[in-house]
Formats: C-alpha cells, sequence, structure tokens
C-alpha cells in the first residue's frame, strides 16, 4: 500500500466509510509490509492493499441526497474482491 493509496483513503472522511479492517489494514498495513513484505506473495500484497482502500474516495463513488431535506452522504465504492 503506497503513501498515495493511503492519502486518497483518507479524503472526503473515508475513515468513516472504511469497514473495521480496512481501518486496521490502513493504519497498521504499512508497518507490516515493513516487517514481513519480502515474505508475502504479490497475490497478498495486492489484497492488503484493496482491503485498505475498499470504501474510500480512492476508488471514487457518488453522492446520495435526499429529496426532502437535502442531505447528502457520500457512498464510496469498494473493492469488489471477494477472493
Amino acid at each position: 500500500m503506497s503513501k498515495q493509496d493511503l492519502d486518497a483513503a483518507q479524503v472526503d472522511g473515508g475513515f468513516e466509510q472504511m469497514s473495521g479492517e480496512g481501518m486496521i489494514f490502513r493504519l497498521h498495513g504499512p508497518a507490516y509490509l515493513t516487517t514481513f513484505g519480502a515474505s508475502l506473495s504479490h497475490e497478498q500484497k495486492q489484497a492488503l492493499r484493496a482491503i485498505g482502500v475498499c470504501r474510500t474516495a480512492a476508488l471514487g463513488g457518488h453522492v446520495d441526497q435526499c429529496d426532502r431535506c437535502g442531505y447528502r452522504k457520500i457512498a464510496y465504492c469498494s473493492c469488489r474482491n471477494r477472493q
């Protein structure tokens, strides 16, 4: 997970939308990669990155708006990784 990915995940309240796992991977992923990255496969590194940015601004999203009161909520896209 690159610094750019991490920064993008924080934009527009990305922290609020991330799953518990996403938050853990986002906060501790860089240190984990520093310590254990050499022993991880390419696929494991990809999964770490996908979980870290899932449902954040890094993957895009859309704005839902209430027709009555105008309340807006950002809905971020998932990584769609189900493996």
